[in-house]
């Protein structure tokens, strides 16, 4: 367990020191956070003819940045922008302005807020300003349109070591990476897990290996959740059936609690436990019991015939 966790410590560290993502550029004019509170920062420096300004705003509402970058110096000018939401870099970086010379951007932050945090930041470096817009904003983070990971797919994989093993495929479709837990729960697994931490936009397969049988039919639920251990963690779960030699049947089943919790989260379903008990693969029977089962059969059919000859 302590293991697992350093080597996601390991993965979100690499992705803390990967290059920020540019921010889209406007021409100007075109301003969505018109008639927002405007934040001036200025760099001057006579000596040289410095003197760039900045204009900065923030639209809470539509979680809209827009910045405006500004040379009334003598020649040209490298102007800096530094941005952080929720400490998520998402920085436009430097630019060379001509004299004289304007640029404007704007970026909607919504995909990039932590979705586990109702209390956001926003920090602002512009010239030798620092500027911090602080705001509310839940994300319900299980809902099907929200920018937090989700299963794709799941499979069961029979091994010739007469094991079981769930493929779960995890897609991150947010600008943000989750330090995840994905957890598998069946009657015979109990907890089993894997961690790991898919980049923004990508897809990852966890493998987690079971205790049932390669001929036994499996049916529990999967979790996949941020190793937060509150509420706000949860991200998808989904109930899934196999029987052996055929395609897992899932179906959305709703998280009531993030493992680790006080809650019980182990699997029962009495349909399902019902239908796995009493479930008899035929490919599994020997020749003998094969047999046996058809002469039931005959038996069977002779036994309506005569019935309905007897009325």
């Amino acid at each position: 367990m302590a293991s697992k966790r350093l080597i996601l410590v390991l993965i979100l560290v690499s992705f803390a020191v990967t290059p920020a993502i540019s921010a889209i550029s406007m021409p100007a004019g075109k301003n969505p956070c018109l008639g927002e509170k405007k934040y001036i920062a200025t760099e001057l420096d006579e000596s040289v003819g410095l003197h760039s300004k900045y204009t900065v705003q923030f639209d809470e509402d539509e979680k809209q940045i827009c910045i405006k970058r500004e040379n009334k110096g003598k020649g040209k000018a490298l102007t800096s922008v530094g941005i952080l939401v929720d400490g998520r870099g998402i920085s436009p970086g430097t630019k060379e302005l001509e004299e004289n010379e304007s640029s404007f951007f704007s970026k909607n932050v919504t995909e990039y807020i932590d979705a586990t945090a109702d209390n956001h930041t926003i920090s602002i470096n512009a010239g030798s300003k620092d500027l911090n817009f602080n705001f509310t904003h839940h994300i319900n983070t299980t809902a099907k349109n929200s920018p937090t990971p989700k299963f794709t797919d799941l499979e069961i994989v029979r091994d010739s070591g007469d094991k079981s093993i769930l493929i779960a495929t995890v897609h991150n479709p947010g600008k943000r990476a989750y330090a995840l837990h994905v957890q598998a729960e069946t009657f015979e697994t109990e907890g089993a897990f894997e961690i790991g931490a898919p980049q923004p936009g990508n897809t990852s397969e966890f493998q987690i290996p079971l205790n049932e049988g390669a001929n036994e039919v499996v049916a529990g639920k999967v979790m996949v959740f941020n190793d937060t251990g509150s509420p706000d963690g949860k991200f998808d779960q989904k109930e899934f059936m196999a029987k052996p030699n055929e395609t897992a049947n899932a179906w959305d089943d709703h998280f009531e609690q993030v493992p680790g919790e006080r809650a019980d989260v182990s699997y029962d379903n009495e349909t399902a436990r019902q239908y796995r008990e009493g479930y008899v693969d035929d490919e599994a029977l020997s020749p003998l019991e094969r047999r046996a089962g058809a002469v039931l059969v005959v038996f069977a059919l002779l036994g309506a015939v005569l019935w309905r000859r007897s009325r």
